[in-house]
């Protein structure tokens, strides 16, 4: 699949380079150009104006900033919270003291540490190219919380106790011996596994109580206010300035205009997960030292409340649980038997219907959003159209799967079961296709964003005095 987009996209460029040469021999191009947009310049250095690098510098670290705090990603196990860098030793930092002390120097991260950092990484990196799926996780996971905050229904946990259960923060460790151990006189085995809120709360109701309020939550979170600030303030003051520059009658440009689109999703994310802790390194591990009477009654308790989400693991090191995984990919992209559920309140499957639902939704926003530049002026004709044709491409798919899957759904009952049988191929036929088109489509409006910076308009490079003093990076 990788290797197929990749092609595509190579052939997509060279079509896109062959189609602008043969387009700038051509002596229409300079008359279109002058009437509809005027002069032209390409790159601007830095100066007493907006420069090229300005704007790219201040979108790109709207996208960095964002994409980092949006990051909420669940608790890492302990060999990769606890892993550090491969060090050697240096000159004595002092001689003549004794013992002689040496400086360490860290040559390398140990590949744990890799692992985490290409985790975060990628999530980064998904955010950037594909917000609206990580506001379909984010929407899944705070229904999820929001589901086990009701169920449990106590004034002593809230949002972040909800959170914190899914993200693996509350662990459970004990011995427990099976009966072919028993009977051969081995030990017990060392077992653990994760709780959700209803097994904390189970727990709570048998005395036992893993002492965790909503502050101390908040403080093994890594969330700090400058940093919340300084994305709220360089988000803000892009928006701010866009919305002053068209009310202005001068042009903002195609990554700026990106950016914005990126912008409002980053926010959505940023609010579903607003009681996630952000960057928890370990979880809370409450010991069963012995497994009494008492304690039997409360495990089987646990695995009747839990089912199949009471796991077993041999050890706390690899313990974590995943971020996102293709089963959930795969029910938010063809799953929408729910969507006239008469009793979705109850429903299991409500949080995968409200990511589907948000994946679409914030898929659909993200690519409208594009289209404010559909009677733009760009550097040729040519482009213009492959502008408006990928930005009604990523539109028309990204709501397509829906818009089908809800016809078929409000068929009369005569009628759908007899298309019942290959109705669901065909769906998942069209949303893979869909997709395709979306990613594809979403690549070249990448690519063509970048591509206008050869020609832009000069009002682009126009300052509005009174933004100079707004708060920002650039």
């Amino acid at each position: 699949m990788a290797r197929l987009v990749s092609r595509a996209f190579l052939i997509l460029t060279a079509y896109v380079g062959l189609a602008l040469c043969q387009n700038e021999n051509t002596t229409t191009t300079a008359a279109n150009n002058t009437a509809s947009g005027g002069e032209r310049v390409g790159w601007v250095s830095p100066g007493s104006r907006r420069s090229t690098w300005d704007i790219i510098w201040s979108c790109l670290t709207v996208f960095f900033i964002c994409s980092w705090k949006c990051t909420h990603l669940n608790i890492p196990n302990v060999s990769e919270s606890e892993a550090g860098w491969y060090k050697t030793r240096a000159i004595p930092w002092w001689p003549f003291s004794k013992p002689r002390k040496t400086f360490c120097l860290p040559l390398f991260p140990e590949a744990p540490l890799l692992r985490k950092w290409a985790r975060k990484l990628g999530f980064m990196a998904l955010i950037a190219i594909a917000p609206e799926v990580v506001v379909a996780l984010a929407a899944s996971q705070c229904m999820q919380a929001w589901i086990d905050l009701k169920d449990v229904s106590s004034p002593k946990f809230t949002m972040s106790h909800a959170f914190f259960a899914r993200m693996g923060g509350f662990v459970l460790r004990y011995r427990e011996q099976d009966p072919g151990q028993k009977m051969q006189g081995q030990r017990p085995d060392k077992r653990i596994t994760v709780l959700h809120l209803k097994g904390v709360a189970i727990l709570e109701d048998y005395g036992i109580s893993f002492n965790v309020d909503s502050e101390d939550i908040e403080d093994r979170s890594k969330a700090d206010g400058f940093t919340k600030l300084f994305a709220l303030v360089q988000a803000g003051s892009l928006v701010v300035q866009s919305i002053a520059r068209k009310a202005k009658g001068l042009q903002i440009t195609e990554l700026e205009l990106m950016t914005i689109a990126f912008t409002a999703c980053a926010l959505a994310t940023y609010i579903l997960w607003w009681h996630k802790p952000f960057d928890a390194e370990r979880a809370i591990v409450l010991d069963f030292p012995d497994l009494h009477a008492e304690h039997r009654e409360i495990l089987a308790k646990l695995r009747t409340a839990m089912g199949q989400t009471f796991v077993y693991e041999p050890g706390l090191n690899k313990l974590a649980v995943k971020n996102l995984d293709s089963d959930f990919l795969i029910d938010i992209l063809f799953d929408f038997s729910d969507l006239f559920d008469g009793n979705m309140a109850e429903n299991s499957n409500l949080p995968n219907f409200c990511s589907s639902i948000a994946l679409y939704a914030s898929s659909a926003a993200f690519s409208a959003i594009h289209l404010a530049a559909y009677n733009w002026t760009f550097p040729y004709p040519v482009v213009q159209t492959l502008w408006r044709t990928f930005s009604l491409a990523a539109l028309g798919s990204s709501m397509l799967p829906m818009v089908i899957n809800t016809i078929v759904r409000i068929l009369p009952d005569s009628w759908y079961e007899k298309i019942v049988k290959w109705a669901d191929r065909v769906l998942g036929a069209i949303t893979i296709g869909a997709l395709l088109v979306n990613v594809l489509s979403r690549l070249a409006l990448i690519g063509l964003t970048f591509y206008c910076f050869t020609s832009m308009p000069v009002s682009v490079y126009s300052d509005l005095d009174w933004t100079k003093f707004l708060p920002h990076f650039s």
